[in-house]
């Protein structure tokens, strides 16, 4: 996975949780929807990038 779309993915997963809408579940829905059309988005990443904030 590319570095911009990782930071892309941090950035709009920490605009989220300022916000307070989500739960992790929803958090890791919306954001891997965002990037559907990149054939190596890394979901474990991206749950671990969660789990972590």
């Amino acid at each position: 996975m590319r570095q911009e779309i990782k930071d892309e993915a941090i950035e709009q997963l920490e605009k989220d949780i300022l916000f307070g809408f989500e739960n992790e579940d929803d958090l890791l829905e919306s954001i891997s929807e965002m990037f559907y059309d990149e054939s190596d988005f890394d979901e474990e990443w991206l749950k671990q990038e969660i789990d972590s904030r």
